[in-house]
């Protein structure tokens, strides 16, 4: 027998893809290789690709209340969900004690105790108690007496604790003056005389005044003279006035042999204008007797006080009287009323849906009049106004906004707002929203036709208050873990 040996052709490999792993955030993965599927040569080895590291993301705390532990911020892996800083509890607080102000009791309403709540909840831990109405207190409100112009009041009564009125003053008439005459005094011959006057006597206004009546003139009249006696002087004949005996042509005395004159004595006292007379009697002849004029004392002034004008009544200023015989030196002058000072009464901003307001008013900031009454402003509703963005929504993680009332600025409302998902408009298989994830879609699918088994009851449920919250989270989750095992 014959044996032929015959050298057959290499075969060649049959390839066979030896799959890779995606690199987690603790371990390394593997690119996918190639090997023989026959002899198990390895035709394109396997390359390492490294751990990607944990992606810290914030596990927000929550401050501890009154009541309530509270929590410390944490940290987690945002991919493998790997708590890398622990939360820690944070014991509640307990209540801060702050005294709930009581107010007084008044005359017509009832007051409160201090009560106690908490400065931070605003829980109240020892409430309020009322304190009743203590009633009015009477004053007197002293009346006056009406003058002859002006009005006068009665007496009246008041709270001495609130000052409200409860017998309110009435208006006594004005007595109008009671006349009494000034006298006149007749002209002499150098003084002018006055007629007679009017005047109030119980205010001493002076309601008709004097005229002046001019002085007559002297009328002469002769003065017998007389021999001089052993005791007495002679006298030539002298000439005097018939009326008012003042002497226009003097005696000449011849010389006497001496006189026993006695004290001066008043005989017509001076006054304030005119002159008095003063006489001395001869000791030896009653018939001698000696005359001199008393000076004219002048006016003795006496302050005639003014009064101050008010917002609504005139004042007087400062006038002059003389104290001996009345005659007013300086007349009184009216002052003006001063009329109201007005001053702002501040008003007070009403509170949404809870406490009416008041317009401004207007007083008299120097008699406390009342000027122009304020107002009640009725408390409006509250006004929603726009919602406004609290945390912006990411490509996965919701947002929040809130809504508040657009008068009093207090807070109605608040809502969250859903991912705004990733967008990859350039088709380069990540988000254009500046987030840098893959959006690369499984095989076989488009980013548009790519559904979970929870796309259909989040579309259900997403518009239901929380439950669409708890959808939403599970759906990015699925998702998730679908990009994790699928578009690396």
């Amino acid at each position: 027998l014959s044996r032929e040996t015959k050298v057959l052709e290499k075969l060649p490999h049959t390839e066979e893809a030896i799959p890779g792993k995606a690199a987690t955030c603790t371990e390394d993965g593997l690119t996918d290789g190639v090997k023989c599927a026959v002899c198990g040569e390895i035709l394109v080895a396997q390359e390492v690709i490294p751990a990607t590291g944990h992606t810290e993301e914030m596990i927000p705390g929550k401050a501890a209340t009154c009541t309530e532990d509270g929590l410390t911020e944490g940290v987690k892996c945002a991919v493998c969900g790997e708590i890398l800083v622990a939360q820690e509890v944070i014991p509640a607080t307990g209540h801060t004690e702050e005294t709930i102000p009581g107010k007084a009791a008044t005359c017509t309403e009832t007051g409160l105790t201090d009560g106690v709540k908490c400065a931070v909840c605003g829980e109240i831990l020892v409430a309020q108690e009322v304190i009743p109405a203590t009633g009015h207190t009477e004053e007197i409100i002293p009346g006056k007496a009406a003058t002859c112009t002006e009005d006068g009041l009665t007496d009246g009564i008041k709270c001495s604790v609130c000052d409200e009125i409860l017998v309110a003053q009435e208006v006594i008439p004005a007595t109008g003056h009671t006349e009494e005459t000034i006298p006149g005094k007749a002209a002499t011959c150098t003084e002018d005389g006055l007629t007679d006057g009017i005047k109030c006597s119980v205010c001493g206004e002076i309601l008709v005044a004097q005229e002046v009546i001019p002085a007559t003139g002297h009328t002469e009249e002769i003065i017998p003279g007389k021999a001089a006696t052993c005791t007495e002087d002679g006298l030539t004949d002298g000439v005097k006035c018939a009326v008012c005996g003042e002497i226009l042509v003097a005696q000449e005395v011849i010389s006497a042999t001496g006189h026993a004159w006695g004290e001066w004595t008043v005989v017509t006292p001076a006054t304030c204008e005119e002159e008095g007379m003063e006489q001395r009697v001869c000791a030896n002849d009653a018939s001698h007797i000696e005359t001199r004029a008393i000076p004219a004392m002048g006016h003795t002034e006496e302050l005639i006080p003014g009064k101050a004008a008010t917002c609504t009544e005139d004042g007087l200023t400062d006038g002059i009287k003389c104290s001996v015989c009345g005659e007013i030196l300086v007349d009184q002058e009216i002052i003006p009323a001063k009329g109201h000072t007005p001053e702002i009464i501040p008003g007070v901003k009403p509170v949404c849906g809870e406490k009416d307001g008041l317009t401004d008013g207007e007083k008299c900031s120097v008699c406390g009049a009342i000027l122009k009454e304020q107002t009640v402003i009725q408390a409006p509703a509250h006004q929603r106004g726009e919602w406004v963005v609290v945390v912006e929504p990411t490509c996965l993680i919701p947002g929040s906004e809130v809504c508040y009332c657009s008068v009093c600025g207090e807070k109605l409302d608040e809502r969250f707002t859903w991912p705004l998902g990733h967008v990859d408009e350039d088709g380069d298989g990540f988000c254009d929203r500046g987030c840098g994830a893959r959006v690369e879609p499984p095989e076989g699918y488009t980013f548009d036709t790519f559904r979970c088994k929870m796309c259909d009851e989040y579309e259900k449920n997403k518009d239901v208050p929380f439950v669409g919250i708890i959808y939403s989270i599970v759906h990015f989750f699925v998702h998730l873990a679908h990009y994790i095992g699928y578009l690396t």
